[in-house]
């Protein structure tokens, strides 16, 4: 009833229904709060108090206007104003501006609007919720996550690189990092180049001269030496604000998911990160890409769509993706440590990136990958007919897995690496790690580096059933290897698993600057006819 009031006063109708108006839909009925078109709700966020000229922080009254979607029935809309920005800036303990936690069918919409946030780290969470929208939003950091240096002097004995760097970094004396993954980045032709370090000393405050101590770790001792010859630029992050240890736009545990029209201009780790979802999720004209008329370079320091632990499908389409100094997408599950086998259909898995306990639930029919990863054997492919207990994983499978060792054996779940993607009409500029199925079409792709194989211990399965079609791809100089294909073992052996059913059709590229691994099942068909394949 409380609907169809709000609808007539909307529409101007001389009704005395002012009260329960205000009552639905927030602290000023004068102003354009909420409407009702076509079943959807719209909540407007000025008319909670939000004023989106950059400079108020307008925290409370978007938290507000979402804590008022979640009472309504049906479809809510959030709506932003066109071309206008606002500042979230208010510390809260999730550390995220935007809460869409334990919602559903809710939308937030603006017009190239601008979310620009400070004192956190995430634009908005979504968990556990279900029919979600973002649609035609810019998002970005007051503070910008990095800089940009110029190196001025190294001391190659003392690891210790002299940097200048564009803007200030807002420190005094020295600081220290408390994360053991600091790192800058070379800016190279070929690449980037990591440089790890623990400590930043001020030089000289007002000219922005520093002098970072760095770590011999991940040939950090070349690096530096690489360093002394002053050509190189550097992006170093600010400290407490690059490199922070959270993910720009985290969705888990949801299921349905539109991004659309969507520009990620900053992240300061991980942008998109993807982990227990289901269902359907479109990302259509989203793009990874430093704001425009800036000088930036990059977007964020780590992947741009990490997707892991998930059974949704996933589609892009006419995305734009570069800037991320890690990869731009990683598909995969998280690997499995076979401990006790009972028989060759029953057996005990730990995690070794959660530890014992896999975090995920595993369900009858999921498809599970099983291989030696030192010994190179392929104990099979095969679906779960049994959970006997979640947690530290007690499974039993249809198919006998003959080669089953206690200690030795390693997996993955097929079923929650995502599979099944969907990549249309994209331009992407980066790394990428596929470990599951995936169809792309039309699709340009500028090559660092990438990976389609296996990565014991940390990421399955053994790819399979990978299709680009129509697309162009290329390494960042004309002679440069761009891509590897292959599952590896740990101990160099040729394993009996390897990449299947992988196919390159009517593409633009030179299948001699691929690296392909024995076991390796790929073709390159041009107008109908194979034209390159193996094995």
């Amino acid at each position: 009833m409380k609907k169809l009031l709000c609808l007539v006063l909307v529409l101007g109708l001389t009704v005395s229904v002012t009260a329960s108006c205000k009552d639905k839909i927030g602290p000023d009925a004068s102003k354009p709060e909420s409407s009702s078109v076509a079943g959807d709700v719209t909540l407007y966020v000025k008319g909670f108090g939000a004023k989106g000229d950059g400079t108020t922080d307008d925290y409370r009254a978007v938290e507000e206007a979402i804590r008022e979607a979640r009472k309504n029935e049906g479809t809510t809309v959030v709506r932003f104003e066109k071309d206008a920005t606002y500042l979230l800036a208010t510390k809260n303990i999730n550390n995220t501006a935007m809460s869409l936690k334990n919602i559903k069918d809710v939308k937030l919409i603006g017009e190239n609007t601008t979310i620009m946030i400070d004192n956190m780290i995430s634009y908005a969470t979504v968990q556990n919720a279900e029919n979600i929208m973002l649609k035609g939003l810019n998002f970005k950091f007051k503070t910008l996550p990095y800089t940009i240096a110029k190196v001025k002097a190294v001391d190659k004995a003392a690891l210790t690189v002299d940097i200048e760097t564009r803007d200030t970094m807002g420190i005094e004396g020295i600081w220290e990092s408390k994360n053991e993954a600091n790192f800058g980045i070379i800016d190279v032709d070929t690449g980037r180049l990591h440089v790890f370090y623990q400590k930043v000393q001020v030089l000289d405050a007002g000219k922005n001269q520093y002098r970072l101590f760095c770590k011999a770790e991940d040939s950090g001792t070349d690096r530096v030496a690489m360093l002394a010859g002053l050509k190189h630029e550097m992006f170093i992050p600010i400290p407490e604000v690059g490199q922070m240890n959270g993910s720009a736009l985290p969705i888990t545990g949801t299921e349905n998911v539109i991004l659309e029209d969507i520009n990620m201009w900053s992240a300061s780790h991980f942008t998109f990160h993807f982990r227990d979802n289901r269902g359907e999720f479109l990302i259509r004209n989203v793009n990874m890409v430093p704001e425009p008329g800036t000088y930036e370079k990059m977007v964020s320091w780590r992947d741009g769509f990490h997707l892991k632990e998930n059974r949704a499908k996933f589609t892009w389409e006419n995305c734009r993706l570069t800037g991320a100094y890690d990869d731009i997408f990683n598909f995969s599950a998280s690997g499995l440590n076979v401990v006790e086998v009972i028989s060759d259909t029953e057996f005990i898995m730990e995690s070794h990136e959660f530890g014992t306990n896999y975090p995920t639930t595993v369900e009858v029919g999921d498809e599970i990958t099983v291989y030696n990863p030192e010994m190179g054997d392929f104990c099979g492919r095969t679906k779960i007919t049994e959970v006997v207990k979640q947690g530290r994983l007690h499974i039993k499978v249809e198919t006998p897995l003959k080669k089953l060792i206690a200690g030795k054996s390693a997996a993955a779940i097929d079923s929650l690496s995502a599979p099944d993607n969907i990549i249309k009409n994209c331009y992407i500029d980066g790394t990428f790690r596929f470990r599951s199925s995936v169809k792309i079409y039309d699709s340009e792709f500028k090559i660092t580096y990438s990976w389609v194989e296996n990565e014991f211990p940390w990421e399955g399965p053994i790819p399979k059933d990978i299709l680009f079609k129509n697309c162009k791809l290329y390494g960042l100089t004309k002679d440069a290897t761009f891509m590897s294909l292959g599952a590896v073992s740990t101990t160099g052996v040729v394993p009996e698993y390897g990449v299947e059913r992988m196919v390159f059709e009517d593409c633009d590229v030179n299948p001699e600057k691929i690296y392909i691994r024995e076991g390796t099942d790929v073709k390159f068909i041009k107008d109908g006819k194979v034209v390159f394949q193996k094995p």
